[in-house]
């Protein structure tokens, strides 16, 4: 092999060393002044009020004459052929590929009203789903109907990167893992709170919750620059 064609060789190897560590790079933190100008850029400003909580989050709720009582009726789509639409018995997710990751999670029992979490599995991709007994006697929760979807896109450890377990999803028709911020608010309009908090003069996440008079809710935690779902709460019990 002459010098030429070794030199080649290196270089693709030192590129694709780079590129795998490229892929592995978490999200990097952004100033609170910028985290405020995107939040500030996806929403009418008048609309909402703001202010700082004891815990040092500094959020943006809507005007309470300004409230709507969102529909937040979604079909979901989890992975490879499920859509479901909330709530829908835990045995109808199973049927579709999901299953419990913890045997003994099956023996927990439930109380009316009761709820639990549950991770699930399928094609080595992994949710939690949230099992509700809506009946009037105690159930195993593997009999209880799912109320609530959570999802991870990212890990918090060692700053966030993307986890290989994250499900390809759609909420709706057009809110995918793919979506931004403003592509979420375009579909199901202004939030109900936009939040932000700062740690060492960084910040990590901007929240985006929407809730509803019945106390349903669809929350995303994005990147500070509002351009990555870091992780998706969907509870619907209607």
């Amino acid at each position: 092999m002459n010098k030429t064609i070794k030199k080649i060789f290196s270089l693709i190897f030192v590129l694709a060393l780079l590129a795998g560590c490229a892929s592995e790079k978490g999200i990097s933190g952004l100033s609170e002044e910028k985290v405020k100008n995107n939040i500030e850029g996806v929403i009418k400003l008048s609309d909402y009020i703001t202010g700082t909580r004891d815990d040092g989050t500094v959020y943006y709720a809507l005007k309470s004459d300004l409230t709507a009582d969102y529909n937040l009726g979604f079909l979901v789509s989890v992975g490879k052929d499920t859509t479901v639409s909330l709530p829908v018995k835990f045995s109808e997710m199973e049927s579709t590929g999901w299953k419990i990751t913890d045997e003994k999670s099956k023996d927990i029992t439930l109380k009316p009203k009761a709820s639990t979490s549950i991770e699930c599995e399928k094609d080595g991709k992994i949710i939690k789903v949230f099992t509700e007994n809506r009946t009037e006697n105690s159930i195993k929760c593997v009999e209880g109907e799912v109320s609530r979807i959570k999802i991870d896109v990212y890990t918090k450890e060692n700053g966030y990167k993307k986890l290989k377990s994250a499900p390809d999803f759609t909420i709706g028709n057009s809110i995918t893992n793919k979506s931004d911020i403003m592509g979420v608010i375009n579909v199901v309009g202004a939030p109900t709170e936009i939040s932000y908090k700062t740690e060492d003069g960084k910040c990590n996440e901007i929240t985006v919750l929407y809730k509803s008079l019945n106390n349903d809710w669809l929350k995303f935690v994005f990147s500070p620059d509002g351009k990555n779902i870091i992780s998706v709460d969907y509870s619907f019990s209607d």
